[in-house]
């Protein structure tokens, strides 16, 4: 269950950090500001792909 009630579209962009900084400008724009910053700090230790999307997904839901 995601922590906010935001949807996505997870088509469209060229990579994933592409997706990342589209998820950050939304939680902003949502007047989430502190969970875009938590989810900033989060994705220092998500190298990975499938990893950056698993964390996007605990904050919007994406489809």
């Amino acid at each position: 269950m995601p922590k906010t009630d935001l949807k996505m579209l997870a088509e469209g962009f060229k990579n994933t950090d592409d997706l990342v900084d589209a998820t950050l400008h939304m939680l902003d724009e949502n007047d989430y500001l502190f969970l875009a910053i938590a989810l900033a700090q989060e994705l220092v230790y998500h190298r990975s792909d499938r990893d950056k999307v698993t964390l996007i997904k605990e904050y919007v839901q994406l489809v």
